[in-house]
C-alpha cells in the first residue's frame, strides 16, 4: 500500500505537534546555560529515524531542523530562523545559550570546520555579525 505525499505530510505535522505537547508537559531536569556540540539535521528524518540526505530536495521539505548530539539527543533551536538552520544543515556546530527543557535559546552559534571554530551567529552583538561578513 502506497502512502501519498499529503498523508505523509499530515503524519509529519502530527508527530511534530505531539512532540511539542510532550516537551511542554515534561521538563528535562537540567536547565540553565549550556554549551552543546552536534550536527544540525532535519526534524522529519530525525524523528522518523530515516537517513537524512544532504540534498536540496530533502532540505527544502523539512519542516524544521534540530541539533542532534553524538549520543542521539535532540534539541530545538527556536530563536534561530529556519533559513539559518537550513544553511548549516549537516554541519557540526557548537551552540551556547539557555536550556529550557529540550529547547536551547541560542546566544551564540559556531561552526566547527576542520578543527577551527567560525562564529556564524551571535545574538548579543548583531552589528559584529554583519561587520564580519
Amino acid at each position: 500500500m502506497k502512502i501519498n505525499s499529503q498523508s505523509r505530510l499530515i503524519g509529519i505535522w502530527l508527530a511534530i505537534f505531539f512532540l511539542f505537547i510532550v516537551l511542554a508537559a515534561t521538563h528535562a531536569g537540567a536547565e540553565g546555560n549550556v554549551q552543546l556540540e552536534g550536527t544540525i539535521k532535519g526534524l522529519g528524518c530525525t524523528l522518523y529515524k530515516v537517513e537524512c540526505i544532504n540534498e536540496e530536495n530533502f532540505i527544502a521539505l523539512e519542516p524544521d531542523f534540530v541539533l542532534v548530539l553524538p549520543d542521539g539527543q535532540i534539541y530545538f533551536l527556536p530563536n534561530i530562523s529556519i533559513l539559518m538552520k537550513a544553511r548549516y544543515a549537516f554541519k557540526n556546530v557548537r551552540v551556547s545559550g539557555r536550556l529550557i527543557g529540550r529547547r536551547v535559546w541560542v546566544d551564540q552559534m559556531v561552526e566547527l570546520e576542520n578543527g577551527k571554530a567560525v562564529k556564524i551567529w551571535n545574538f548579543a552583538a548583531p552589528e559584529e555579525f554583519w561587520e564580519s561578513r
